[in-house]
């Protein structure tokens, strides 16, 4: 009995080793039907451009779906399976707008063993095109608002209350534009989108240029261009009254005396609100001088002891820089004509 259950094992468990290679071989072997979406590669020349892949309705299509038969085993062979189809000039020499080929065998470089059983698209036109430069000059996306700053017309958004753009700067007015060449040689001029400002804070920004697409098709730009934004607070007004006073050496007021008519003038500040938030808080900063040190002798100094009068110019100073100083406009609102009558006398020795 043993015998009979264990004598044969060696060769049954051959048997059906051999039993299970053949049926796999057989499997690999057998067909089936596989989809597959192949890469679309179109050879050409590194000048020219396609423009678009297109079905026979006019339907632009990224890719192709396509149905084979093969071996069941060798079904990751169609991983890299592409739609190769070459693009050659025509008997002219040139380029032909465009061109059509069916999806068969041929262009699908099937491996061994695989054929075609469905293709869609049956047929593929492709629109070509030859890269050519221009030079361009460079336009805002849309005009500036009616009645308002023409340099706006590259900004959108609105600044926080009190802010305003000061300045808007390119790095470059005119760029070279390589693009099909049936669209660069029928323009001449460029958009740049235009920079969003929302937000920003005063002070100066930077800003990569981005273009428009020229009548549909994306171009490429022969050099980086910055357009830098100068954000600003909003000048504002305030009245300072500020006491008069002399410039005058050792020596003048040693021999002689400056006595001005006024005493005081009422000075006109305009700025941004910071600074002038800041002299309202340091009011010592802002002076208002009569420059006798700057004066000839005949001007100021009498020969004799009668007094010597002359109109002297009121001048509108700041003793220091702050931050935001360099942007404060000064003016004297009074007296009136930003000058007052200065006696001079000699002192008695």
């Amino acid at each position: 009995m043993r015998e009979f259950l264990f004598g044969n094992l060696k060769t049954r468990a051959l048997a059906l080793i051999l039993a299970a290679f053949t049926w796999v071989s057989v499997w690999r072997e057998s067909t089936d039907v596989f989809p597959a979406t192949p890469v679309i590669d179109i050879r050409r020349p590194t000048n020219v451009l396609v423009l678009g892949i297109e079905d026979e309705s006019g339907r632009e299509i990224s890719n192709v779906e396509v149905k084979m038969s093969g071996p069941r085993g060798q079904k990751s062979d169609l991983r890299s399976l592409s739609l190769s189809f070459p693009v050659k000039p025509g008997p002219d020499g040139k380029i032909p707008p465009e061109v059509t080929f069916d999806v068969n065998e041929d262009v699908l470089q099937l491996p061994a063993k695989f054929r075609l059983v469905e293709a869609k698209p049956r047929r593929i036109r492709v629109r070509l095109d030859v890269l050519d430069r221009q030079r361009m000059r460079l336009v805002p996306a849309q005009p500036a608002p009616a009645g308002q700053d023409p340099q706006l017309a590259w900004v959108d958004g609105k600044l926080a209350e009190g802010f305003y753009v000061k300045s808007v700067k390119k790095s470059a007015d005119y760029v070279d534009v390589t693009g099909p060449r049936s669209v660069v040689q029928n323009h001449q001029r460029i958009e740049i989108k235009p920079i969003r400002i929302e937000g920003l804070a005063a002070g100066v920004h930077q800003f990569s240029a981005e273009f428009g697409r020229l009548d549909g098709q994306a171009v490429a730009i022969s050099t980086q261009v910055t357009v830098t934004i100068e954000i600003a607070e909003e000048p504002q007004e305030q009245e300072f009254p500020v006491r008069i006073s002399l410039l005058q050496t050792e020596e003048y007021t040693r021999d002689f005396t400056a006595v001005p008519a006024e005493k005081e003038a009422v000075v006109r500040v305009r700025g941004p609100r910071s600074a002038i938030d800041e002299l309202k808080a340091r009011r010592e900063l802002l002076v208002v001088v009569i420059d006798i040190a700057g004066m000839g002798p005949q001007e100021c100094q009498p020969v004799d002891d009668k007094p010597l009068f002359a109109m002297c110019p009121l001048v509108p100073q700041l003793r220091a820089k702050f931050a935001g100083s360099e942007e404060i406009e000064l003016s004297v609102k009074a007296p009136e004509k930003a000058v007052t009558e200065v006696t001079f006398q000699r002192r008695a020795k």
